[in-house]
């Protein structure tokens, strides 16, 4: 079943932040991923991708500054050498995670960046077939034909 677009641009932020959060990790159904991609919905999933790149990097800022404040706390303890190799573990598996997902997002914004400028290419495109037009039928132009010219300007 296609999800429509206007499902997913009205969704609450929560659930359009996990939807675009699936897609990032490649687990959002199809529809749902062409959805985030159409014309009406590109604005939203761009901003909430952006958004999603500045929380994974201030997550990693604060992961070093927990780090080393953690580091200060277990050098005064007996077993500090084991406890601080179990936590640089667990830290370096989710900073390994966090890296992925960033790259993910990262990935995804270049995308809703070249959706979001077709647009503009296509009016270029447009514009230039209106200027051929408007050559090539000079001598032989209709109301209608002096009408679309006059988009141009």
């Amino acid at each position: 079943m296609t999800t429509p677009f206007y499902e997913i641009i009205d969704a609450p932020d929560d659930v359009f932040a996990n939807h675009v959060a699936d897609d990032v990790r490649g687990k959002a159904n199809a529809s749902i991923s062409k959805a985030l991609r159409s014309r009406e919905c590109v604005e939203r999933w761009y901003r909430q991708l952006t958004h999603m790149k500045r929380a994974a990097e201030v997550a990693i800022v604060s992961d070093r500054a927990d780090r080393a404040e953690r580091k200060v706390a277990i050098r005064n303890d007996a077993d500090g050498r084991e406890q601080w190799l179990k936590y640089v573990a667990e830290r370096d598996r989710w900073a390994a995670k966090n890296a992925w997902f960033l790259a993910g997002v990262e990935d995804k914004i270049a995308e809703a960046q070249q959706i979001r400028s077709r647009p503009i290419k296509r009016v270029a495109e447009l514009e230039r077939a209106i200027r051929r037009h408007q050559t090539e039928m000079a001598e032989d132009s209709s109301a209608a034909d002096e009408e679309l010219w006059g988009v141009l300007g």
